[in-house]
């Protein structure tokens, strides 16, 4: 008889469990809310990177030793000017050869200073103090969308006399640098979305379940 009783008590115990259970159930299985950005993504804004080959100048003779590259650099900059030098006789020690990279994301207007990222490409032990000259930064269509010009900052620094002999001491990534004022954009990049009256959308795991 007691057996019987503990039985039926426990049968009892399910069947109230079970309303709970399907109420339980019945609120988990809502749609949780999701915003756009994190399942799809609005065809015209993306990333564009550009790219320009420049020079840095006004280094403390922490510049490039391998001078071929920046000589002729150096002596083609100075043809704009209607100067024409042999290269060989340049001397390089307060110049480096760099590339200036960018990324502008989403959308951009005309006249905007987009930061940019300088790094040597040669053998230059520091770009601190330095300042970038005028670098045309192009697309990946050939064309030239910004121009850089200015003061290059470093995280960075090197220390000591780098002489035969001396002892120097480097502190950081001296060789890598933003550039202060940023680059000047001469072009609007990704401005097609704000004029249209429709709106396409790509998303980031293409599935039926997703869509």
């Amino acid at each position: 008889a007691a057996g019987s009783l503990l039985c039926c008590l426990i049968s009892a115990q399910e069947k109230q469990a079970e309303p709970a259970v399907r109420i339980a159930s019945t609120v988990t299985g809502k749609s949780p809310t999701v915003r756009i950005k994190e399942v799809a993504r609005i065809k015209g804004v993306e990333s564009y990177t550009i790219v320009g080959y420049g020079l840095v100048s006004g280094l403390a003779n922490t510049g490039d030793s391998d001078a071929e590259i920046t000589q002729r650099t150096i002596a083609n900059l100075l043809e704009n000017f209607n100067i024409k030098i042999d290269e060989t006789s340049l001397k390089v020690g307060n110049n480096a050869a760099v590339m200036v990279t960018a990324t502008i994301r989403k959308s951009a207007h005309k006249g905007d200073q987009i930061q940019c990222t300088v790094s040597a490409i040669g053998d230059a032990q520091s770009l601190t103090g330095g300042e970038l000259l005028l670098t045309p930064l192009m697309g990946s269509d050939g064309k030239v969308w910004a121009m850089g010009q200015g003061a290059v900052t470093t995280g960075g620094f090197t220390f000591g006399s780098t002489t035969a002999g001396g002892e120097s001491s480097t502190k950081g990534h001296p060789t890598v640098g933003m550039l202060t004022n940023g680059a000047k954009l001469l072009r609007d990049v990704g401005l097609g979305v704000e004029n249209s009256d429709t709106l396409t959308l790509f998303l980031n795991k293409a599935d039926f379940s997703t869509a």
